[in-house]
């Protein structure tokens, strides 16, 4: 473990050296225990961003793509262990960007919330229990959301939505009725260009707080949440330049929850270690990459390290780093 000085001049025995990762290899499918080459392609009119979820519970993982440039949603249905079906499209609000999966309206069914980039809106497509969806419900927010994220921000049990707002310098949060509409959004201002907003409990006061990396300021922001729906703002930290869609994980054991951010101008992807006060210090800064846009984060060689995943724009590949910490 190395002992290191981070940015705040504190000797921090947390943070580890470069070399606590490797990558990135560019990989796509996955199997129990690395990662092959195969990957499966469908049309799309500019997707932007996937996730997923089980949405005709048949207890198989399906697959949802925003589509920006026909301004719908792709739902791809896994049947058995076979590849993904032929797409269902279901029409969106102009240039979708971003999509999260919650249940919205209590129902048991895995909805999809989309943030409609060039329309200013989020939409809620609720699932019908077979696989399709309603037609979405608009709400509004600033304008040009780029992310979106969920969680319980007022202690209700029930979904709460949150938007970074890159064209209006703002995050939006929408409280949630649980029948799958929201309240009218409130707005907070933020330093510019937010392009990235994630929710955790980065203080542990069993309250979820937001962590907000904002493009033209490069910084990271931490919004301490007041359980009743607001936020306080708490830190900032300096990044590098042009931080973009990042993620949260413990990447070095000390149950801290740490922040990835990968630097969209650069080769670069950074790790900043929690401090344990909800400030984040001491930078890592991983190599090899093309143009990286966004992070995702999870256990991919099944050691019980978190590993990093990283979409490269430049060479339209998936890169991963391998967490080798001890």
């Amino acid at each position: 473990m190395a002992q290191m000085v981070n940015s705040y001049g504190i000797i921090d025995h947390s943070c580890g050296r470069n070399d606590h990762f490797y990558g990135t290899d560019n990989l796509f499918c996955g199997t129990s225990d690395h990662f092959y080459g195969t990957n499966d392609h469908w049309n799309a009119t500019t997707p932007y961003a996937a996730a997923v979820g089980d949405f005709n519970q048949d207890n198989h993982t399906d697959v949802v793509v925003t589509n920006c440039g026909s301004w719908n949603v792709a739902v791809f249905l896994r049947y058995g262990n076979g590849p993904l079906a032929s797409g269902m499209f279901f029409a969106t609000s102009a240039c979708p960007v971003a999509a999260l999966i919650g249940d919205f309206n209590q129902d048991n069914r895995l909805d999809i919330a989309v943030a409609n980039k060039n329309s200013n809106n989020i939409g809620i497509l609720l699932d019908l229990g077979n696989g399709s969806f309603a037609s979405q419900n608009i709400f509004s927010v600033d304008s040009t959301p780029f992310t979106i994220a969920t969680g319980d921000f007022n202690q209700d049990g029930r979904f709460d939505l949150v938007t970074a707002n890159s064209g209006s310098n703002s995050v939006s949060v929408l409280l949630g009725y649980g029948n799958g509409s929201f309240a009218t959004q409130m707005s907070m201002a933020i330093g510019a260009s937010p392009y990235s907003v994630v929710v955790s409990d980065f203080n542990h006061d069993n309250l979820l707080d937001l962590a907000v990396t904002t493009t033209s300021a490069s910084s990271v922001n931490v919004f301490l949440g007041q359980g009743n729906g607001s936020f306080i703002m708490h830190s900032t930290t300096s990044t590098n330049i042009d931080p973009y869609v990042s993620a949260v994980a413990d990447f070095n054991g000390d149950n801290l929850l740490d922040i990835v951010i990968p630097h969209y101008t650069t080769t670069a992807v950074s790790v900043f270690c929690d401090l344990g006060n909800a400030t984040f210090g001491h930078l890592l800064s991983l190599s090899g990459a093309s143009a990286p846009g966004i992070v995702a984060v999870g256990d991919f060689n099944q050691d019980n390290r978190t590993d990093i995943a990283v979409i490269n724009y430049s060479s339209s590949t998936l890169g991963i780093y391998l967490n080798t910490y001890q």
